[in-house]
């Protein structure tokens, strides 16, 4: 059963990590080269946003910095009911 909530919100933080990607104008290797580890590639963006890797809270820090938004806000993706500040902003 955790395994399985755990798969459904790496999934859902991963979609989230996406879209803020996408609304930032950042390509997976964008964000791959800007982000201060060199280990992390495109491929790992890629299945950081795909949900088939946990997004950590320090890869998410370094990841938020970088797209300039809080790590809560890319941790805690919104539900459909909650207004997203985020995505206010870009519209």
């Amino acid at each position: 059963m955790a395994d399985t909530q755990d798969r459904e919100r790496n999934i859902r933080v991963g979609r989230n990590l996406q879209e803020i990607r996408e609304m930032s104008g950042y390509t997976r290797s964008d964000l791959a080269a800007a982000l201060p580890v060199r280990t992390v590639t495109r491929r790992h963006i890629a299945h950081l946003e795909n949900g088939t890797r946990n997004l950590t809270r320090v890869m998410a820090a370094r990841i938020a910095k970088v797209l300039e938004v809080p790590v809560d806000r890319l941790l805690n993706p919104p539900t459909e009911d909650d207004e997203d500040p985020v995505l206010a902003a870009a519209s």
